[in-house]
């Protein structure tokens, strides 16, 4: 026998339970709704269920953030190496949600226009962001063709807000993979691997030949700064050197063929990957890359491509050994367009000067004092000896 409040408890249950919200996709007229079950009926039962889908969009936003990411994983499908494209895609959306977010009533932020030059570049031939403006609720109408409105009975009030924190989210997934460095600034090189010296892997340091005077005097300075940063962590990062740039060289194994770049230091190890993946004629090697550091440190895609070469301790040069799996009989791995920019002779490459230098060493002259063999420095003229005599009549003057 069932109690009596149970009836009441089902039919609490049945009233929370909404009807699907209906679905907006992409067609070939462009965007439009799909009816659902309840509005096959007549006009009275349609209104109704538009009303409790409205509701939904906010009662269920689980549901709704994982068809922003949705949408946003087919946008990162589509633009592919070309993360930056993707990312101008995501700031024109944020922009659009914002508006609507600041002023939801205003119609000129509820309607767009699909043939406008940024919608066209931006949205229309990107798929995923249609979907999105789906999501949001735009749709194309029949009677006003070539625009995207969004009607005035759709709520947005924590939609737009729960959209706002999902693409910053993504935002900063994808903001990673984009480089930091133009094609010029890059400046690829590659160097035949059978006219290779070992020694010229090492990169030429720029600081001049120095004394024996200069470096006991740098001895000292060292062991007198390593004394005054003892237990002092934030001094000890204030003379950390920063560099703008790092050149690292990819020795492809076992051909020997060097592969050399410049990189920013906050780029990751994903783009030395892309740069090797890129120069290789077959896809199929990409599968079996590995890349160590000399001489056992291993680095991984999986685990480290989102670590930056500052993190991986590649700045600011750096000699990293690719091991080509399945290239053991070929007689090269890489496209005839990069093959044919190979250079006979290896140099020797300057390593990058840090854009820091001027503030260390300010910083640690104010510890330790300036350096007296330093090049400009002002040398204390010695004191001349003065007679006891003449010392304490000048001190208490004459009886």
């Amino acid at each position: 026998s069932s109690s009596p409040s149970q009836p009441h408890h089902q039919q609490q249950q049945q009233q929370i339970k909404a009807p699907k919200p209906s679905r907006l996709h992409l067609d070939c007229g462009g965007l439009r709704g799909e009816k659902g079950a309840g509005e096959k009926g007549g006009g009275g039962g349609g209104e109704e269920n538009k009303a409790e889908r409205a509701r939904t969009d906010i009662m269920q936003p689980e549901y709704n953030v994982s068809d922003v990411r949705r949408a946003m994983e087919k946008l990162r499908a589509h633009c592919g190496a070309d993360a930056k494209a993707c990312l101008r895609t995501i700031v024109l959306l944020q922009k659009i949600t914002q508006k609507l977010q600041e002023r939801p009533k205003k119609p000129q932020f509820r309607k767009l226009k699909l043939s406008s030059a940024a919608i066209q570049k931006k949205v229309v031939s990107k798929p995923g962001a249609l979907d999105y403006l789906a999501f949001l609720g735009f749709e194309e109408p029949a009677t006003q063709k070539g625009f995207l409105v969004l009607p005035a009975e759709k709520e947005l009030d924590r939609k737009t807000s729960r959209a706002l924190t999902m693409l910053a989210r993504i935002y900063k997934e994808i903001e990673p993979e984009v480089p930091l460095l133009t094609t010029e600034q890059r400046k690829f090189r590659v160097f035949n691997g059978d006219k290779v010296d070992e020694r010229s892997l090492a990169m030429l340091p720029q600081a001049k030949t120095k004394s024996d005077a200069q470096l006991v005097s740098e001895s000292f300075r060292e062991a007198k700064l390593r004394k005054a940063l003892e237990g002092k962590i934030l001094e000890r990062q204030k003379l950390k050197r920063r560099y703008d740039r790092t050149i690292i060289r990819v020795v492809l194994r076992p051909e020997g063929t060097v592969l050399q770049a410049y990189f920013h230091p906050d780029e990751r190890v994903l783009q030395v990957f892309e740069m090797i993946i890129k120069s290789l004629k077959d896809p199929r090697y990409a599968a079996g890359l590995s890349l160590r550091i000399p001489p056992t440190i291993e680095i991984k895609f999986t685990r480290d491509r989102m670590k930056t070469l500052d993190e991986m301790g590649l700045v600011p040069a750096a000699t990293v050994n690719c091991f080509v799996k399945g290239a053991a009989n070929s007689s090269s791995v890489l496209k005839e367009d990069v093959n044919a920019l190979r250079e006979a002779v290896l140099v020797a490459e300057p390593v990058p000067k840090p854009i820091n230098e001027a503030e260390i060493q300010k910083a640690i002259n104010d510890l330790v004092g300036p350096d007296p063999k330093a090049k400009g420095a002002r040398r204390s003229k010695p004191k001349k000896k003065v007679p006891k005599w003449m010392r304490l009549q000048q001190q208490y003057g004459e009886q």
